[in-house]
């Protein structure tokens, strides 16, 4: 006997949700609005993500209704506990981007009349800190244009000098605004 194939909808077994369903919507309205192919990349990963943790960790979970602030916090705290695909906790700016995602498809949902609990859109950003600027120092030696990659300095007015060459080359760093 042949193995079945699946030409249209899902294999048995998972079926989609009635929320993922409304994800499709929010997506094609999004695609037909002329949002850009990297903005539908990263709703499609962030928010397969939040189904795929549904799935896995609040499977009663299937309707706009069933979603409450303690499964998004749930789910909020799971990601900050994640590792990444180097192994090091996932960056401020991946939390962000997942939350900023999850936001735009429920302000969505709720222009849409989904019922849902709507403190969901009243969580706040994650915070994201402000990274050190990377300093360059260009060396003037013999007419060479090396550029030296120096690091994430402090902002205490620190100079990196090189006197190799004979000539001395320094980067001042900038003040914070």
């Amino acid at each position: 006997m042949a193995a079945i194939r699946v030409i249209q909808g899902t294999r048995q077994g998972r079926r989609k949700t009635p929320l993922e369903d409304a994800y499709g919507q929010f997506r094609l309205e999004r695609q037909g609005n002329g949002v850009s192919p990297a903005t539908l990349k990263a709703y499609d990963y962030h928010l397969e993500g939040f189904f795929a943790w549904l799935a896995r960790e609040r499977p009663q979970v299937r309707k706009p209704d069933d979603l409450g602030i303690d499964v998004l916090r749930a789910y909020r705290a799971s990601l900050a506990t994640r590792t990444g695909h180097h192994g090091r906790p996932l960056a401020a700016e991946t939390l962000q981007d997942s939350h900023a995602s999850l936001r735009a498809f429920f302000r969505w949902s709720e222009n849409e009349g989904c019922g849902f609990d709507p403190r969901i859109l009243k969580l706040p950003r994650i915070r994201v800190p402000d990274k050190e600027p990377t300093v360059y120092t260009t060396y003037i030696a013999a007419g060479s244009g090396c550029v030296e990659r120096v690091g994430n300095a402090d902002r205490r007015g620190a100079t990196r000098r090189s006197d190799e060459g004979g000539g001395a080359a320094q980067a001042q760093l900038p003040e914070r605004r």
